[in-house]
């Protein structure tokens, strides 16, 4: 169901980011710096796991359920929240940099280091688990 794959999502782009290829697009090789395609192929499943969330997240607020269970569809958008307010807060971080680099760029000579960006994404356990604890009670799992 919709919580399944909410964590299957969750584990997707762990696996995605953590795979040795994602910051290998990243790394200089034999000067030639990092691999653009790559990195555009990067930003483009980076995206695709973004819109994955969105739709689990309009899926789960347009549930129907008894008076009794809003809890659970509560919790269970709380939790699609996380995700999403990460993606919003990288891409955010993003466009500042982007927005920065013309000024950069007019008074840099050589490489310029605008350090780094993360994505970080996290769930909140305790709401996980009161979660599958009330799904668990309503299936009798």
């Amino acid at each position: 169901g919709l919580v399944d794959e909410m964590m299957a999502t969750e584990q997707q782009v762990h696996s995605f980011m953590s795979a040795p290829a994602f910051m290998a697009a990243f790394a200089e090789v034999d000067d030639a710096g990092p691999d653009p395609e790559a990195i555009k192929h990067i930003a483009n499943r980076t995206m695709d796991f973004c819109e994955r969330f969105l739709e689990l997240s309009e899926r789960c607020r347009a549930l129907s359920v008894r008076s009794d269970q809003v809890d659970i569809v509560t919790d269970c958008a709380h939790i699609l929240n996380d995700p999403l307010q990460s993606y919003r807060e990288f891409i955010d971080d993003f466009a500042d940099v982007v927005k920065a680099l013309p000024r950069v760029l007019q008074h840099a000579s050589g490489t310029v280091d605008m350090g780094s960006l993360g994505l970080y994404l996290s769930v909140d356990d305790k709401r996980y688990a009161r979660m599958i604890k009330r799904l668990d009670a309503i299936t009798g799992a």
